[in-house]
């Protein structure tokens, strides 16, 4: 004061660093081979943070949907509340290259070992099984049409991958007779149903 008497105190002030706030990219549709580029999907910011901040993501699967965890994590080891971006995958259905039709005779196998089996034009993306996906699968059902034998059976392959895309081939297999088999020493007609035990 204007006595020269001094009187001095303390005064605490406390500086609250508050955790990270992420801004987060918007869902998108994306490849599987794409998904991880953040040009095309996007990626989280820190949109307020008064310290050095590290961010991280974790990728899942769940059925066609890609979830992204967006966190991150300050100096002191502080972290964010994980944040979800969405990611729906699109792949091309897949494409069964043609198939040639079959001829057998009626006492050997119709099973595609013998007759062949159904490949895909092109396999799955290898991102898509990185992330979880299971490789597609192929099936085939059979349907006889006419006698037993000869006749034919018309053989429907089916692939269907992870995303539930499907598609369809058709084989026809031909079932046939031993022409040499049916002329006897007899001289008569054997039935080739016989043929077929």
């Amino acid at each position: 004061d204007i006595c020269a008497n001094v009187r001095s105190g303390v005064q605490s002030i406390t500086v609250r660093h508050d955790v990270a706030l992420l801004d987060l990219p918007s869902d998108v549709a994306s490849s599987c081979s794409e998904s991880s580029d953040l040009d095309v999907v996007g990626y989280a910011t820190v949109a307020r943070s008064c310290r050095e901040t590290t961010i991280a993501s974790e990728d899942s699967l769940d059925g066609s949907v890609l979830l992204r965890k967006w966190m991150a994590t300050d100096v002191c080891g502080r972290r964010t509340s994980p944040q979800i971006q969405t990611i729906t995958l699109e792949e091309p259905h897949p494409v069964l290259m043609a198939l040639s039709n079959a001829s057998v005779l009626c006492h050997e196998s119709v099973h595609p070992n013998a007759t062949g089996w159904a490949v895909l034009q092109h396999e799955m993306d290898r991102k898509c099984i990185q992330l979880g996906g299971t490789a597609t699968r192929i099936e085939y059902t059979d349907k006889k049409n006419g006698r037993d034998c000869p006749g034919f059976i018309l053989r429907r392959w089916t692939a269907t991958d992870f995303l539930g895309h499907t598609t369809h081939a058709t084989q026809v297999i031909t079932l046939g007779c031993d022409v040499s088999e049916l002329v006897p020493a007899d001289g008569k007609d054997n039935d080739c149903d016989a043929q077929v035990e």
